[in-house]
């Protein structure tokens, strides 16, 4: 048992960057010999994880393995790989909970090995291990600790938390955390048809900075639309809007893992709304404030890359509805309409 404990204590060691602790020989004795055959070195080969395929469940003291390898982690471990050096960190062996399920997901994302663990059992959540490294040895290393803790402290619940695990999580090199909770600040830039905003159909372009925790998310932006022309008696009236924009949304059924999310939404908009006579005696210029509340939903992607993708429907109501006339010209030139409706495309860009 205690050659055990050293060939975990070594492992981990490995993966934190701290010295090795030297092993004292027992007599008698094979756990040293099995605790260095923990993690045999991998083969390189094509054919290691077939692309975005899930392997056959692997059995483990109490719990099912299932792993998921992406094609661009083909140098990370097959389901049989990381059970066997699972089995070997295990202090305990017995099947207290056979209910237990582990779901692993590894992808290589820029520099990083990444790996998504789905605990479904006594504990139940997921973790996600961000591993930087030329190949995955550290996410293999990292994985076979932390899946082999889980099961131990599923055996044993009322167990303090081994030092081992303490080590890990306080590794900046090694982030275990839950995705929803991670804050996130993104710029981003949209654009859109309207109907009503100003005028009849037209378009609008914007851009935002969002900030997002949990499953809540704030926008500040700014928003334009083109110059409409609006035919009037003898001239022509341009119509013109722009103006800054704030949103509050809410994330639905928000777990924090998936890549397609959907949020409601409440807007706030205040701009400047501006007519500018022209092919008149004297060319006229007057400008409007323009009020509007509404709402919006939205389906997009959110925080698994650097850039995410949102399309977003929404319904404005304005609070005001001053139009434009011309001096001289009997009649209105411009109305405000009484709701105006958006359908808009957006890209955002993480920068925090």
């Amino acid at each position: 048992m205690h050659g055990r404990w050293r060939g975990s204590l070594a492992l981990l060691s490995g993966v934190l960057g701290y010295p090795a602790w030297a092993a004292e020989p027992e007599p008698n004795s094979n756990a040293d010999s099995a605790a260095a055959a923990a993690f045999p070195a991998l083969p390189e080969t094509a054919n290691c994880c077939a692309p975005d395929a899930a392997e056959p469940e692997q059995s483990l003291p109490g719990a099912m393995l299932t792993l998921q390898v992406d094609a661009s982690a083909r140098d990370c471990p097959t389901a049989r790989e990381l059970a066997d050096a699972i089995r070997v960190q295990l202090r305990v062996h017995r099947e207290l909970n056979p209910t237990l399920r582990l779901a692993v997901r590894i992808t290589h994302e820029y520099a990083d090995y990444v790996g998504r663990v789905s605990v479904q059992g006594r504990q139940i959540g997921e973790r996600v291990l961000n591993v930087p490294g030329a190949d995955c040895t550290g996410l293999r290393d990292a994985l076979v600790v932390t899946l082999a803790l889980v099961l131990d402290e599923e055996a044993a619940p009322r167990a303090s938390p081994s030092p081992e695990y303490a080590r890990t999580v306080s590794n900046p090199s090694i982030s275990t955390r839950r995705v929803r909770d991670e804050p996130a600040l993104a710029l981003g830039i949209g654009a859109g048809i309207t109907q009503g905003l100003p005028l009849d159909i037209s378009g609008v372009l914007g851009a935002e900075l969002e900030f997002s925790r949990a499953a809540w998310s704030t926008a500040l932006g700014a928003f334009w639309t083109p110059t409409r022309h609006v035919p009037f008696g003898p001239g022509t009236v341009d119509i013109q809007l722009l103006g800054g924009r704030a949103r509050l949304c809410r994330f639905l059924g928000h777990d924090g893992t998936e890549t397609l999310t959907t949020s409601l939404c409440a807007e706030g908009l205040l701009g400047q709304l501006q007519g500018r006579g022209r092919g008149y005696t004297a060319e006229q210029l007057q400008l409007r404030p323009w009020p509007a509340l509404g709402a919006s939903a939205s389906m997009g992607s959110r925080g698994h890359s650097v850039v995410d993708w949102a399309v977003r429907a929404l319904i404005l109501f304005p609070l005001r509805r001053d139009g434009f006339g011309i001096t001289g010209v009997p009649g209105t030139a411009y109305g405000v309409p009484g709701i105006s409706l958006g359908l808009e495309t957006v890209l955002s860009w993480r920068i925090l």
